[in-house]
């Protein structure tokens, strides 16, 4: 993103909110108060979870290192943070959580997920995460970035549907869902077998007006009572052109400036039907800063939502596809 967009952006986020925008950087760490992290049902699976999930993406690709780690992740429990999601593909993730869970399990949702569309190369990456993960089973697994393979074969036999609704029968994850940053009409013939779960996606209210799982898969997700959960929140990790997610292996901002990330978060759960959004972070300092946002979260007014939706419609000119064709 160029400075100068990124500059008018931060003047337009100023009047949003009525100065509800207070600047992620500049937030109270409210971590020791009493107050506890809201918590919402994560639909037709009836589980009560945090408002505030952590995605393991950041720590995992930049490989932090266990000495940073695993504190970090212990922090966030102890914070109320409990929604913990990972993945086989987030380089070391699994390997620091398989040194965290093996004493706290019963205090987390653990959602893992597999990303292929065969059976076999699913069982694989699955088998592996159980035991870097060092757990017998998981909460919720995902077939993760639907929209990046064919229908057709996640769907068909031999496919990766047949092997997350095998793991459910087997118990080795309680739930089963769907996630993913681009193509959501994919989305559509998944969620209509009404053998899922729950959904993430790409939820923002800039990529609402280039990618649009809002209006082009959420009213079917709730017609399914499917648990949502949104991701890439704060706009995924600073990148000018889509190049993959390379550049997670090195700590920098989001797409987002801070100015703006507050209105971000309440954005994302001000969604009809969300449960919880998921966000990555790179150390303790954001990890406290986003357990602050939800903590004093408020839902949008519908004045601020049409604020927010004119300048996201904006900002969607500059980002465009960034996470991959539409």
């Amino acid at each position: 993103m160029k400075e100068i967009k990124r500059r008018s952006f931060l003047s337009g986020m100023a009047g949003v909110g009525a100065g509800m925008v207070t600047g992620c950087a500049n937030l109270p760490f409210v971590g020791q108060s009493t107050k506890e992290i809201p918590k919402r049902t994560l639909g037709r699976t009836k589980v009560e979870v945090p408002i505030l999930g952590l995605g393991t993406a950041c720590i995992g690709n930049a490989r932090i290192g266990k000495e940073k780690a695993v504190p970090l992740l212990h922090e966030a429990i102890d914070l109320g943070v409990t929604y913990l999601d990972t993945a086989r593909v987030y380089n070391d993730a699994e390997m620091y959580l398989g040194e965290v869970l093996p004493t706290r399990r019963d205090e987390v949702f653990l959602v893992e997920k597999v990303m292929t569309d065969n059976y076999k190369e699913a069982e694989k990456s699955f088998e592996d995460s159980l035991r870097t993960l060092k757990v017998d089973h998981v909460d919720l697994l995902h077939m993760h970035n639907v929209g990046g393979f064919e229908t057709d074969k996640v769907m068909g036999p031999g496919g990766t549907m047949e092997f997350v609704l095998k793991m459910k029968e087997q118990g080795k994850a309680r739930f089963v869902g769907v996630t993913g940053h681009t193509r959501a009409d994919r989305f559509l013939p998944v969620i209509e077998t009404d053998q899922f779960d729950a959904l993430m996606v790409t939820l923002n209210f800039v990529d609402k007006h280039t990618y649009n799982f809002e209006d082009r898969i959420l009213p079917l997700a709730r017609k399914h009572n499917m648990g949502i959960v949104a991701m890439k929140v704060f706009g995924g990790r600073e990148q000018e052109n889509f190049k993959g997610f390379s550049k997670y292996k090195t700590p920098g901002p989001s797409n987002l400036p801070s100015d703006a990330l507050e209105d971000a978060f309440r954005y994302s759960l001000s969604l009809e039907g969300v449960s919880c959004s998921v966000i990555g972070l790179y150390n303790q300092k954001e990890l406290r800063q986003n357990v602050a946002l939800a903590k004093t979260f408020q839902p949008l007014s519908e004045e601020e939502k049409k604020r927010m939706d004119t300048l996201g419609q904006d900002q969607a000119a500059v980002w465009r596809e960034h996470y991959g064709a539409v």
